[in-house]
């Protein structure tokens, strides 16, 4: 790519030229067995990816002792792409002529290489670049209940613990802590806040305070939450 900048308080006139590039695989596995009818216990493995990008230009005259604090002489023109595996297993099952559902599903994700925002506090600048690295684990239970003609009673349940597993100097975050606290600064980017938002819905402690609501709240729902977001989502950022 050759990306032309400038900015009258920014340094004057800045030309890059580089490149950058992405493969990826990004398999899934699904195994269920129906063990008669009215249940069923199944286990899915997927993952997912979300392609790198370019910086913009971080002026050097303007920059280096911002640069130079972290060992730098010029910051990255770009960054990697990041990705995770989700692991999930579960069960379907319909009770008293299929008049009740319950459905439960534990799960696990290994989101590693994150892209995390860097900002150089000094001159002002950023860039983005692959730290850190996050846990996330947790339980879902889904009951749905027809009682009587024209009624049905809905039920859901989340538990999730999602934390850092290890330490991200650009979040001012140590290993172990919740990553919820956390989730605004390891994004770069608005567009990648609602893909972001989308894939942790009932992953991160944001469900559980409420804080995401309307179309980002249904955006993973369905019965593989945990491998159809890591795909989905990351896939198409």
């Amino acid at each position: 790519f050759d990306l032309w900048y400038a900015g009258l308080f920014q340094g004057g006139e800045y030309t890059l030229v580089d490149s950058t590039s992405a493969s990826e695989f990004s398999p899934k596995f699904n195994l269920a067995y129906h063990g008669g009818e009215g249940w069923m216990i199944y286990g899915n493995a997927a993952k997912g990816y979300r392609l790198g990008g370019m910086n913009d230009p971080v002026p050097v005259d303007l920059c280096a002792d911002d640069l130079n604090e972290i060992g730098l002489t010029e910051a990255p023109t770009t960054f990697a792409t990041d990705s995770l595996w989700s692991y999930e297993i579960g069960a379907k099952t319909e009770w008293f002529d299929k008049r009740m559902t319950l459905n439960a599903a534990a799960f696990y994700i290994d989101w590693k290489d994150v892209q995390t925002l860097k900002t150089l506090p000094n001159c002002g600048f950023y860039f983005t670049e692959n730290v850190g690295q996050v846990h996330s684990k947790g339980i879902e239970l889904e009951l749905v209940a027809m009682p009587a003609r024209g009624l049905t009673l809905i039920l859901n349940g989340t538990y999730t613990d999602a934390t850092l597993a290890e330490d991200v100097q650009n979040l001012h975050a140590v290993d172990g802590d919740r990553v919820a606290r956390e989730l605004h600064a390891l994004l770069a980017s608005p567009s990648r806040e609602h893909a972001i938002h989308r894939f942790s819905i009932h992953r991160l402690d944001d469900a559980a305070d409420g804080r995401l609501a309307g179309p980002a709240a249904a955006a993973c729902a369905g019965i593989a939450r945990a491998t159809e977001c890591a795909q989905q989502v990351f896939r198409h950022i």
